[in-house]
């Protein structure tokens, strides 16, 4: 976040920062008072989730001032398809499968699971490329967006 920010910008997000954290100390006081160990984990899930939504606004309005063309929210717009989510949790439960049942006894089997794992990485990508192309067009233009400004 600190690359798009203003110097005036960047002294605000630290004040920020250091609410987050009074904010946490707070919160982990309290929790480790009402529910000993499990009020820090607590506490660290009420700060890590109020830095993703203040993440979540930060992109949302920059991408709005500097892409006024655009509409709603960019991480809404990048949505992936119902079908690489079924093949992700597909590629789960066989290289889990694969795991168990050639995972590290001998030189073969080792390479079978690899062979497995490599299956799976090219039809996980397969699925992606085929049902969500403008995902993956945005990626590699966001990519080669930097690398230019990495040139200039």
């Amino acid at each position: 976040m600190f690359a798009a920010m203003s110097a005036d910008e960047v002294s605000n997000h630290n004040w920020l920062l250091m609410a987050f954290s009074g904010l946490f100390l707070v919160a982990a006081w309290i929790g480790t008072s009402l529910f000993g160990s499990l009020g820090f984990i607590l506490a660290n899930i009420v700060n890590m989730s109020v830095r993703i939504i203040r993440s979540y606004l930060f992109i949302g309005n920059y991408c709005t001032s500097h892409q006024p063309q655009e509409r709603g929210h960019p991480l809404l717009r990048s949505t992936l398809s119902l079908q690489f989510f079924i093949m992700l949790l597909l590629s789960l439960v066989i290289s889990k499968i694969s795991e168990a049942q050639f995972c590290c006894d001998g030189i073969a089997n080792r390479a079978y699971h690899i062979v497995v794992g490599a299956i799976l990485l090219c039809a996980t990508m397969l699925v992606l490329y085929t049902k969500d192309r403008k995902f993956l067009n945005d990626v590699i233009s966001l990519f080669q967006g930097r690398s230019q400004e990495k040139r200039s």
